[in-house]
């Protein structure tokens, strides 16, 4: 049985479908920290915090 990594790596169609999920929660983490914290440019700190938290969120959806 091929592992999950394989099967992105070799079908476009899996590779593309967790690429806009990814980058949706990146996407929607983004708008929920402007929301709370205001649309103002963000350091170097916020966009790492944003992006780690992003990435849980979307781990959390993954392995539900």
């Amino acid at each position: 049985m091929a592992s999950i990594e394989s099967k992105i790596k070799t079908d476009p169609e899996l590779f593309n479908t967790f690429k806009a999920n990814i980058a949706m929660a990146f996407k929607d983490e983004f708008e929920r920290h402007n929301k709370k914290h205001g649309n103002k440019r963000k350091t170097r700190e916020e966009v790492h915090q944003i992006a780690n938290t992003a990435a849980t969120n979307f781990l959390n959806l993954w392995v539900k």
